[in-house]
C-alpha cells in the first residue's frame, strides 16, 4: 500500500466537509453525501484491514493514528509516547510503508 492510497480517508474527509458547508435541500446533493459516506465507509474497512495486519504494534498505532483517525504527525507522537517526534513516528511509518511495498504487501 502506498502513502497515496492511506491518504484516501484525508482527502474523502476534506470532500464531505465541503459538501457539508455547500449542504442544500436538494435530493442529488443528499445521494451524493451517501454515496461519499459509503466509500468513506469502505475506505476505512481497507485501511483498518492493512493496518491490522502490520505485525509491530507501534508502528500500527502509528499507522492508525495518522491515516485513519487523521492526526497530524505532533498528534501522533504525543499519542505514542515515549518521547517520540513527529519526525521520529513519520519516520517510521513511511520506512514501514516503502519496506512493505516492496515486497508486495
Amino acid at each position: 500500500m502506498t502513502v497515496e492510497e492511506l491518504s484516501g480517508l484525508y482527502y474523502l474527509r476534506k470532500l464531505i466537509e465541503i459538501e457539508e458547508r455547500c449542504a442544500s435541500d436538494n435530493r442529488d446533493d443528499d445521494e451524493w453525501r451517501d454515496q461519499l459516506l459509503d466509500r468513506w465507509k469502505r475506505e476505512e474497512r481497507r485501511l483498518t484491514e492493512y493496518i491490522d495486519s502490520v505485525p509491530d504494534v507501534q508502528v500500527r498505532l502509528i499507522l492508525l493514528l495518522r491515516y485513519v483517525k487523521l492526526m497530524s504527525w505532533d498528534q501522533v507522537a504525543a499519542n505514542v509516547g515515549g518521547g517520540n517526534t513527529a519526525h521520529g513516528v513519520m519516520t517510521t511509518a513511511l520506512r514501514y510503508i516503502k519496506r512493505s511495498a516492496e515486497r508486495g504487501k
